[in-house]
């Protein structure tokens, strides 16, 4: 490996680069049946098919984007279509080198001057879910609106009724996420609880013969003001969420707050320690817009990343991003601050964790004056920078302040809502895939685990160089579902023996504040 500055910029002083190149990110997915079990390491990120473009001048294409776990399958949304203020969210399938619109379009729900949606995938692309924050219902304005639709078919069809907000001015679905299988989603009303008090709610639901049903216990701000519910997250297994409070004044006057909750019987119970902004006015876990989460845990929900665009370094609002990880107790840092280097450049707007916690992608919507998306690898205890930062094509599109990114962690989606590449504010939608490598079937990494052999029946043995306190191995489906998960103790060889069907699945194995992921194939 060697090291060498980044092309496009000076974000960031070092790049980490991968072995020689041996197959394009476009020809592991088009070969995708073949699948290999193997590691992967970073190399250059390269466009992906065709920009989704805005169809309509002041379109606002790339509000909100979102990708599946393949990373095969994209929706993006318009804020507008064609000056409807309903906007409408489009279907793209990977199809060869061309992204190829597929199934109806979904318009929002009605809305005054503009749609205000942000929409998001479950594991496997046939479910979304899709909010409509400035929903008006009965003469009352910006109530909010939640949908669910289910690709069905060639269609998407809504599953259950509408959610709606409780009272107007709630802007409930500022913020969503849904679980891996997609029958579960969390909602986020910023406003909640009086447009006056703005102390924001949080509601999660389940879907119980073919309705939404809230699921444990409405959560709620902590102080008038607190915004509680701007962000939210849930990891894909279901079992975690985080909920940002950004103008909470406990820390510091809008430090900003961010408390995780497990779900215990049927009402959510806070999950160690709150989190807080470090300075007055970081407002951590906030966003500017819709489409925009500052909020992301792994699939598990033990590592959870946050954004706080405001935070001053050495400036004016630079931004920040910091990462924990639940040690059972509580939650500690996982490497050191990621700081933004130009003022306004609200880095940290929004962020995407993959699967297993260990890549890392970070928006805003001013570096560079275009915005920009950078992508990091927890490496040695810390965050390196992976790769050049992305950067728009023009000033003030907003690039990357919108973004989404595969289970994988090597292929994203960002948007640039504002961009006149195509038209006036017709925006576009983008998205880079990685170069891998693809390895031996034997694993090395720092703490050197080698799992063998593979292909296998569901049983295999993992041997480590050095004896571990504790290692964790965890068996995910290719839908992004847990299958199973193990800790050992005390030991340099851990032998796993399952009833697994025949497949391909991922093994994440982590020992000593490090985790890798194994692809595996049983026969």
């Amino acid at each position: 490996m060697r090291l060498q500055r980044y092309r496009n910029c000076n974000s960031y002083s070092m790049n980490l680069l991968s072995s020689p190149k041996i197959k394009k990110m476009q020809k592991r997915l088009l070969l995708g049946a073949l699948i290999m079990f193997s590691t992967f390491s970073f190399g250059q990120w390269e466009q992906v098919g065709n920009d989704i473009q805005g169809e309509n001048d002041f379109d606002f294409t790339g509000t909100s984007v979102t990708i599946n776990d393949q990373g095969n399958r994209i929706a993006v949304f318009d804020a507008l279509d064609d000056l409807s203020p309903l906007g409408k969210v489009r279907f793209f399938n990977l199809q060869g080198n061309s992204w190829v619109q597929f199934g109806n379009e979904i318009s929002g729900l009605p809305a005054d001057n503009i749609s205000s949606g942000t929409i998001k995938f479950n594991a496997s692309g046939d479910r979304l879910i899709f909010s409509s924050r400035l929903h008006n219902i009965s003469g009352q304005v910006n109530v909010g609106g939640v949908r669910v639709f289910e690709l069905q078919g060639a269609d998407w069809v809504q599953l259950g009724s509408t959610i709606l907000g409780n009272d107007e001015g709630d802007l409930f679905g500022n913020s969503i996420d849904i679980n891996n299988s997609g029958d579960r989603i969390l909602i986020g009303a910023t406003q909640g609880n009086s447009a006056t008090s703005m102390k924001g709610y949080a509601e999660a639901y389940e879907l119980q013969s073919d309705e939404w049903v809230l699921l444990g216990n409405r959560l709620e701000g902590f102080a008038n003001g607190d915004r509680f519910g701007t962000a939210v997250a849930m990891n894909g297994i279901r079992d975690n969420i985080a909920i940002s409070a950004p103008q909470n004044d406990e820390g510091a006057i809008d430090a900003g707050k961010v408390r995780i909750y497990s779900l215990q019987g049927n009402n959510w119970i806070q999950q160690g320690n709150d989190l807080f902004g470090q300075e007055s006015g970081d407002r951590m876990g906030g966003t500017v817009e819709q489409g925009a989460n500052p909020l992301s845990f792994n699939n598990e929900g033990n590592i959870l990343a946050i954004g706080s665009r405001l935070h001053n370094v050495f400036g004016f609002q630079e931004g920040q991003v910091r990462v924990f990880q639940f040690d059972g107790s509580n939650w500690t840092q996982r490497g050191s601050d990621i700081d933004g280097n130009e003022n306004n450049r609200n880095f940290g707007v929004t962020l995407a964790l993959n699967s297993d916690g260990n890549r890392l992608i970070v928006g805003d919507n001013n570096g560079f004056d275009n915005g920009s998306v950078s992508s990091f690898q927890f490496e040695n205890g810390n965050w390196t920078p992976i790769d050049e930062v992305l950067v728009g094509t023009q000033a003030n599109e907003f690039f990357g302040l919108s973004l989404d990114l595969n289970a994988e962690g090597d292929i994203l989606i960002t948007g640039a809502l504002g961009s006149n590449l195509y038209g006036q504010s017709r925006g576009y939608a983008r998205t880079y895939g990685n170069d891998v490598v693809l390895a031996q079937s034997s694993f090395i990494s720092e703490f050197n685990p080698i799992l063998y052999p593979n292909p296998n029946n569901g049983v295999f043995n993992i041997d480590f160089t050095d004896a571990q306190e504790l290692v964790t191995v965890n068996i995910i489906d290719l839908l992004g579902k847990q299958v199973v998960k193990i800790e050992y103790f005390n030991t340099k060889k851990v032998e796993v023996n399952e009833n697994l069907k025949a497949g391909v699945y991922l093994v994440e194995i982590s020992a000593a504040n490090t985790s890798e992921t194994i692809r595996i194939v049983v026969e």
